[in-house]
């Protein structure tokens, strides 16, 4: 993993700029900064000793001990290129602050270094891994995926007074049962048993995205007509999925897409990252669809 965490430095930069100015940031500035700490991939610095690792850190003149970490590999060579590193989510550092005693997390050391302290840190509600046994077999899954029409989401998002109603939008997402599409370059019918492709047999399923412009969205869909409609016209096999909001959502969220659109090609709805952090919580996680990324169907 080659992280950027692009909106995570962008954040530190607001708040630092304050700071530069001599003035207190505006609390919303720390909540957007903790929101984008829960999806960010760190790096850290790691020292291999026999068959044991150790992670350096800094220790300043008031006896003050803090675990560096950067926000990617360009940053973390700015400040010394003679070490190896992990990526892990920040969970996992708040997990080493605690076990060893440090005092908090110091990003992007020999920069644009920014010092989160532990009692802030602490403040951060971490995303647990989704369980992925159980749920709904593929058979259910599919019947779900060729039937769904979410009417009450596509009534909205056809409503051009709508347009950033975002508080409405997001009870609808949570409430709704929505779509995803993979694409291949290769036909995976072949892997198909009742319409049903596995994962497991056709490793080869990547999510379909949407770039506009110089921005980079997750896709999701109302409904087949809606992903056929748009997909039909492209240069590709693809296959539709029943959407795991916490596990797409967090992969949208940690690989720094601005946000998402709903029904690309059609009704072109964009959803902002921020509104996607707010609603991303363990609380979305759905038990029905553990294994939802699994599985593809084929449609028709």
């Amino acid at each position: 993993m080659n992280p950027t965490n692009k909106y995570l430095k962008s954040s530190i930069e607001e708040i630092s700029n304050f700071f530069k100015n001599n003035t207190n940031p505006p609390e919303d500035m720390y909540a957007n900064l903790l929101l984008e700490l829960r999806v960010s991939n760190l790096l850290i610095p790691i020292v291999f000793d026999g068959e044991h690792i150790s992670f350096p850190h800094i220790e300043v003149d008031d006896g003050t001990r803090l675990l560096p970490l950067f926000t990617n590999k360009e940053e973390l060579r700015k400040y010394s290129g003679d070490f190896e590193f992990m990526a892990n989510e920040i969970a996992y550092y708040i997990y080493l602050v605690k076990d060893f005693g440090f005092d908090g997390i110091l990003i992007d050391l020999g920069s644009d270094e920014f010092c989160i302290e532990k009692p802030l840190l602490e403040k951060i509600e971490t995303l647990p891994p989704m369980d992925t046994k159980g749920g709904l077999d593929s058979e259910k899954l599919k019947e779900i995926a060729l039937s769904e029409r979410n009417l009450p989401l596509k009534r909205f998002i056809e409503n051009e007074s709508n347009f950033n109603r975002f508080d409405e939008l997001s009870r609808l997402l949570i409430d709704s049962v929505i779509l995803n599409v993979v694409v291949s370059e290769e036909d995976l019918s072949g892997f198909s048993k009742n319409g049903i492709i596995d994962r497991n047999d056709a490793d080869t399923f990547t999510l379909y995205t949407k770039k506009s412009g110089r921005n980079h969205y997750g896709a999701i869909y109302t409904d087949i007509d809606a992903v056929c409609k748009f997909h039909d016209t492209l240069d590709y096999f693809y296959y539709v999925q029943v959407t795991n909001k916490y596990n797409v959502f967090n992969f949208v969220l940690s690989n720094d897409f601005d946000g998402f659109v709903i029904n690309p090609g059609t009704d072109d709805y964009y959803i902002p990252r921020q509104v996607i952090l707010r609603i991303l919580d363990p609380d979305l996680m759905d038990s029905d669809f553990a294994e939802a990324t699994r599985y593809a169907f084929v449609i028709g």
